[in-house]
């Protein structure tokens, strides 16, 4: 293979890579913005689980 073709694949695989990399942090992003909000709804759901309990036990 000529240089500039090489040049030219080297360039296609760049792009390439960088277009994974973006896809990567929105995925990644997205997936952070998830677990947040099952991690609020997880701390709601354990404060009414200990609430019921302290009004069953009393």
């Amino acid at each position: 293979m000529k240089n500039q073709e090489l040049l030219k694949l080297f360039h296609k695989d760049q792009k390439n890579f960088e277009h994974n990399v973006k896809q990567f942090e929105k995925e990644d992003k997205q997936f952070n913005q998830e677990f947040k909000k099952l991690q609020k709804r997880n701390a709601l759901f354990s404060q009414k689980i200990n609430s019921d309990i302290e009004r069953y036990l009393k």
